[in-house]
Formats: C-alpha cells, structure tokens, sequence
C-alpha cells in the first residue's frame, strides 16, 4: 500500500514540476505575441494592465500546460525506469495516469470558471487601456490608411495622401470600432480639386494598429449571459466550456505520450497536436460564423476528436501490458 501511494505522489510531484515550467514558458510567450499590440498603445499603467492581460492568457493556456507539463512528468518516469518498474510491481496504467487525469480536471475547472466570467472581464480592461493608448495621434505619429498613409507634423497638423490627393487637416482623432481617422478644418488638393472642408474622414488599414484588437472586443469581451443569438455568439458561448473541457484529455494525453515517447518527443508530438486542435477550432469558427454548421459542433469537435485519440491510446497501453504478461 505504501509503494502504491508513493509512486503516484512522485508522479504528481513532477507533473507539478514540469507544469510551473510549462506555465511560464507558454505565458512569456502569449505576452510575447500581445507585446506589439500593447506597445502602440503610448503610455499604460503597466501595473495595473500585466495582471489583466496574464489573466487573459491563463484560461487558453492551462489545457496546453497540462498536455506539455505531463508529456515531460511521464516521460521523465519512462527514461528513469520507473514506469517499466510499477508495471513490473502489477500497478495498471489507469492508476498510474490518475494524478494527471485528476490534473486535468482541476485545471479544466479553473479554465471553465475563468472563461464565463473573468476573463471577458480582463480582456475588457486590456481593450480599454490600448483603446484609449491609440485613440489620439501625438506629433510625430504615422498612420496607414486604406488607399494611402498619413502623418502628424510637430505642430498637430494632419498630412495625408491618399491615391492623388493631398490632405491637411487639424485635430486628428482615431476611431478603432470604426477603423476611421477623423479630423476637422480640413483642406483637401488634387489635379482636380481644390477645396476647405469641415471635416474629413479617412479609412484606416485594416492591418494598421488594430491587427490583434479584434480578439479583445465583443463577443470576447461579453460575459456569457450578455451573448446573443448569432452563429458567432453562439459559438462563443460553446467555446468557453471546450476548451477548458481540453485539459482533462490532454492531460491524460500528454502522459500516454511521455511513457511512449519520453519527454521531448511528447512535448513535440503534443505542441503538434495542438497546433491541429485550434486549426480545427478556428476551422469550425469560420464556417459556423458563416451558418455552415451548428455552433456546438464547431467548438465541441476539437474535444471529440482528442478524447477519441485519447481513450485509443489508453486502450492500446493497457492492451501492450496485458499482453506482456
């Protein structure tokens, strides 16, 4: 009874160990991929945002810390013969896999309670820090607009050209929900056109300044009860309990692919396999956005699939060690 407590509890230890590991290696580099967005956005309390904005990350990335973290715990246990040695004592693998399923749980239990309410929290704060950071064009500023590119000279003034026309205009202002620049007493010149208007509007890039923006508005930023009836919301609503759902399949995963594989292997197999789940997800997005296909089986075939490939790896392990013996 000892060593069948034992052995789990150093199971558990290093799945532990190699999901701090995980943790902090995916979330420095999420923050990575926000940086160039968070950056534009001039001065931010820094304090106040990084709390916010790991928080956002944190839901999405539990599911994979626990198919990574496990993927090195188990793999650690097969090159150190302990795996071969429970097996040798008559431990079954369904025993020796629970610290990571009871991961799993736990980490799909936190994501689920995140992703209903407080990450649509957290994703609303992060928008209104860089919303606020780049709804105004300091001197000096450049903009790309959608037939043209504009800049602000020392003074405020607004010089744009766009296509064969010249603008200068004052008090330029950025509308980001409306992917605009506005700006008043303008004056506008072209081989056929000479004019003073009031005000000017001008089309942004839809790559300028708000590539990445997009994930931190509505329906993301909505809590779950505030989310509508459209394909796009519906598929939302679905997404925020699937995803979490992934960390108990993956977590199992992730340790049948350490005992197979060792960890580094299961560490790429598992990155690969993740790599296929969101093209799957983000797939089944578009085309329920589209009114292709039912919201629910967009989000939920990601999970479909990989408790399928899961429960067949379970079964081909336990099949190998009946068959040892």
């Amino acid at each position: 009874m000892t060593r069948w407590l034992g052995l789990p509890r150093l199971i558990a230890i290093r799945v532990a160990l190699g999901l701090g590991l995980i943790c902090v290696l995916l979330l420095a580099g999420q923050i990575g991929q926000l940086a160039p967005l968070l950056g534009r956005a001039g001065a931010i309390d820094w304090l106040t945002l990084l709390p916010a904005a790991l928080g956002v990350l944190l839901e999405p990335t539990l599911p994979i810390v626990c198919l990574l973290g496990c993927g090195l715990a188990y793999g650690a246990l097969r090159v150190d013969g302990a795996w071969d040695a429970a097996m040798g004592l008559g431990h079954r693998p369904a025993t020796l896999l629970l610290p990571a399923l009871l991961l799993g749980v736990g980490a799909a239990s936190l994501a689920t309670v995140l992703a209903h309410s407080a990450t649509p929290r957290w994703i609303s704060a992060v928008r209104a820090a860089v919303v606020d950071g780049l709804s105004t064009l300091p001197p000096g500023a450049r903009v790309s607009l959608a037939d043209g590119h504009a800049r602000v000279d020392a003074d405020g003034v607004l010089h744009a050209v766009v296509g064969d026309t010249f603008i200068r205009a004052a008090a330029p202002a950025i509308d980001l929900d409306e992917r605009r620049v506005d700006a008043r007493d303008a004056w506008i010149w072209s081989p056929r056109l000479r004019a003073h208007v009031g005000a000017v509007t001008l089309r942004l890039d839809a790559d300028q300044r708000l590539r990445g923006l997009g994930q931190l508005g509505p329906p993301n930023s909505l809590p779950t009860g505030q989310l509508g009836a459209s394909p796009h919301h519906r598929f939302i609503a679905h997404r925020r309990t699937a995803l979490p759902i992934l960390a108990v399949f993956w977590a199992v995963l992730g340790g049948l692919l350490g005992v197979r594989l060792g960890g580094l292997r299961a560490v790429i197999t598992g990155a690969a396999a993740v790599g296929v789940a969101y093209w799957i997800l983000r797939t089944g997005e578009l085309t329920a956005r589209a009114d292709m296909m039912p919201a629910w089986l967009a989000a939920w075939a990601p999970v479909a699939l990989t408790a399928l490939v899961t429960l067949w790896g379970a079964l081909r392990l336990d099949g190998r060690r009946s068959g040892a013996r």
